[in-house]
């Protein structure tokens, strides 16, 4: 029985550590790719609340609405490598979206209602709100918007 045992793990080891390794390649694309949006959608979000004094709450809306295309892109070609249908992926994603933005409103709320007004209290009420964003849209997408590639693993 222990030999039985000892040889079924010699057998799956190698295929946990080659999991490991895809989950870790994804995650590492899906950082790159985050911090590339993220950077161009904060200073997007920035300049027009900070520079245009466009209201927080809209300039994180624009922000988002033209970060979405790029990530739904980026997402689907180059992080979980997807070959699944566009329209149903993009349906899907939409849904995680719309559920992390909820989310990140009412974390950026709650925190400007916290921190109060200022430029270092904006600044920071957005990053929460991106964190929680980015946690969610992550998650989402591992397990739903493209849960046939990422089930291959």
């Amino acid at each position: 029985m222990i030999k039985r045992s000892e040889e079924w793990r010699g057998r799956t080891e190698p295929r946990r550590i080659l999991n490991l390794r895809r989950y870790a390649g994804r995650a590492l694309r899906y950082a790159l790719v985050g911090v590339g949006n993220t950077i161009f959608g904060l200073a997007l979000i920035y300049t027009l609340d900070l520079g245009l004094h466009v209201p927080p709450t809209n300039a994180n809306a624009i922000g988002y609405a033209v970060c979405i295309v790029i990530s739904f892109i980026m997402s689907r070609s180059f992080v979980f490598q997807s070959t699944g249908r566009v329209g149903v992926a993009g349906l899907r994603y939409m849904v995680v979206v719309l559920i992390a933005f909820l989310l990140n409103q009412a974390v950026l709320r709650l925190a400007l209602l916290g921190l109060g007004e200022g430029v270092w209290q904006h600044a920071a009420a957005q990053l929460s709100g991106m964190a929680c964003y980015t946690a969610l849209t992550f998650l989402g997408c591992q397990l739903w918007v493209f849960r046939s590639q990422a089930g291959k693993d």
